[in-house]
């Protein structure tokens, strides 16, 4: 039977199991400690973007040098691109169509039958609004697109080089590219939801003052313009929740989120009561605002 002592002897000739299990093997030394990359998550799904494609006049690629049959099917092919984005920016875009039309048809009022006359001060006001409000808007198309992409490239580089990264300051650097791209990914909805809220308010402003036998028009002005801005105020939404924004950062723009979402609240309320005001559904017992 083995005393104490020499049981303590044994114990500390023995390897340790821990070091054992961490410990280099031969083919890890000659590979100077590269690895081998992890399978990806899902082997059959495949990531696609289709970038704005390049069309006769137009130096760079937009989606709005190709034709709308185009355009539908390029947002129709579950890709990452164009998104959401993209269709809230042409939404934008038609409903300052749209007003322009309304505001045309206003001018004309004044000047043959002078009708509108409280309106016709600001007309040209409203003229240059909605230039410089799709000025804006249609840059945007393509940038959103743009943006997106730039991103998606990021977090899938990131994901598939991480493994091989031999120190942190590769791996920061690439973190903080990621978060860069994703923050010019949320700001330019943001823009586009700010865009379309001012649009719908000078719509309504037509609607209510403007040449009352195209009314139609100013009305799916109203409407494109609110569509346009709630969908884009739903994918800044998206894009916040993501951990990789920093937090007064991200506060920041919740902020203005929340200032435009309640004001589109209230530009909804005026479209649709001027749309169903003939219906019971808006007395005072029964509404449901």
């Amino acid at each position: 039977m083995r005393t104490n002592d020499e049981k303590r002897r044994t114990a500390s000739n023995r390897p340790d199991r821990r070091l054992t299990r961490l410990a280099p093997t031969s083919a890890s030394r000659t590979q100077a400690g590269a690895r081998e990359r992890p399978p990806p998550r899902d082997p059959g799904r495949v990531v696609r973007f289709f970038p704005p494609p390049s069309s006769e006049g137009c130096e760079q690629g937009s989606y709005l040098g190709i034709s709308v049959e185009q355009l539908v099917q390029l947002l129709a092919a579950a890709a990452k691109t164009p998104g959401p984005g993209t269709a809230a920016a042409l939404q934008g875009l038609q409903a300052a169509a749209l007003a322009a039309s309304q505001t045309e048809f206003t001018r004309r009022a004044v000047e043959r039958h002078g009708k509108h006359l409280d309106i016709a001060s600001r007309l040209e006001h409203y003229s240059q609004a909605i230039s410089r409000i799709a000025g804006s808007l249609r840059p945007l198309v393509d940038q959103d697109s743009l943006a997106y992409q730039r991103y998606c490239e990021l977090t899938m580089q990131l994901y598939e080089t991480a493994p091989t990264f031999t120190t942190r300051d590769a791996h920061w650097r690439l973190e903080v590219a990621c978060a860069r791209a994703l923050e010019v990914a949320t700001e330019i909805p943001i823009a586009i939801c700010e865009l379309c809220y001012e649009l719908v308010e000078l719509s309504l402003d037509l609607l209510e003052h403007g040449c009352t036998s195209s009314a139609g028009v100013a009305v799916g002005a109203a409407l494109q313009a609110q569509a346009g801005a709630e969908l884009a105020l739903n994918v800044s939404q998206g894009n916040l929740e993501s951990e990789r924004l920093g937090p007064d950062w991200k506060q920041e723009r919740q902020h203005r989120l929340q200032d435009v979402r309640i004001r589109l609240v209230r530009t909804r309320r005026r479209v649709e009561q001027r749309l169903y005001a003939d219906l019971s559904y808006w007395d005072g017992e029964r509404s449901m605002l």
